[in-house]
């Protein structure tokens, strides 16, 4: 999950702003994985959690993009 993003100046931000929602709210999200599917959406992007570990890669997928972003500016 997340794999497929791509960082650009024109969607940096936003990235920015939902890896930072998506660490806040982590346990929040957790709990609402287990009574439905939650779908997160953010720069063109849309994504459907099930667990805690399709966030988690989430997390791990859009921190890693981001600083790649930022080592290559």
């Amino acid at each position: 999950m997340g794999k497929k993003i791509k960082i650009t100046g024109k969607n940096f931000d936003e990235c920015q702003e939902a890896l930072a929602a998506l660490r806040l709210h982590l346990n929040k999200l957790v709990k609402m994985t287990k009574e439905y599917p939650v779908e997160c959406s953010f720069a063109g992007y849309r994504f459907i959690f099930s667990s805690e570990s399709d966030i988690q890669e989430l997390i791990q997928s859009l921190d890693a993009k981001l600083t790649e972003f930022r080592a290559a500016a």
